[in-house]
């Protein structure tokens, strides 16, 4: 079958199967159908560890974007692309190496803390330690 459309301002649909035979589904009928068979829809349950792999991920992503906007508001593509200014006598040495230091120790302060905080994400990124540079 292919090609359903609705027909009616009722809501029926008109299904053109396979072999070119139009087969007319009225909403109503179908609904009953499915009000009938249909079984309510029950989430996954997860286990602690899944909901706890789910929140570091969260936090993670949210970090990563922390240190990649701070990066690009000094002019940086993303916090990765300050590797390639760490280069002694490069003009951006110091601004790049400062940079890479507040970032691992923006990381080190996540895993140290994301466990035990019980806040919302937004909450956890106004924690985080402070580029001063």
């Amino acid at each position: 079958m292919n090609n359903p459309r609705i027909v009616n301002e009722l809501g029926g649909i008109l299904v053109t199967q396979d072999d070119g035979v139009d087969l007319y589904i009225d909403s109503g009928d179908l609904y009953n159908k499915l009000k009938k068979t249909a079984k309510p829809y029950v989430p996954p349950t997860l286990s602690d560890d899944e909901i706890q792999a789910a929140k570091l991920k969260q936090f993670e992503q949210a970090v990563q974007s922390h240190l990649d906007t701070t990066a690009r508001s000094k002019g940086y593509d993303d916090i990765n692309s300050i590797a390639k200014y760490l280069v002694e006598g490069n003009q951006f040495y110091a601004e790049c190496y400062a940079l890479s230091i507040w970032c691992a120790e923006v990381w080190a302060y996540c895993y140290e803390q994301v466990d035990i905080f019980t806040g919302t994400v937004e909450e956890f990124i106004a924690t985080l330690p402070k580029f001063e540079g």
